[in-house]
């Protein structure tokens, strides 16, 4: 919010100094894709993937089953509000 406030007042700015902060900024290029099916065949990056299934496998080690290469781990988060 308080870099949209900023950007509105001074629309050509880059930088901002604050008392304890300092936000700057920095022009950068992507590639956004309007339509993949209208791409031509060359433009096209063909791969086949795979991924563990995690959902499944705890739930597995969690009825007590050993998954070689895997293990459940106890974790704390935190949450800022």
């Amino acid at each position: 919010m308080l870099l949209l406030v900023l950007t509105r007042l001074q629309p050509s700015a880059t930088r901002f100094s604050l008392p304890h902060h300092e936000l700057s900024s920095r022009k950068t290029q992507a590639v956004l894709i309007d339509d993949e099916n209208a791409l031509d065949a060359q433009w096209l990056h063909i791969t086949t993937t795979s991924r563990p299934d995690k959902a499944a496998i705890k739930e597995a080690l969690k009825a007590g089953q050993q998954i070689t290469g895997a293990q459940l781990i106890s974790r704390r988060s935190w949450r800022i509000r």
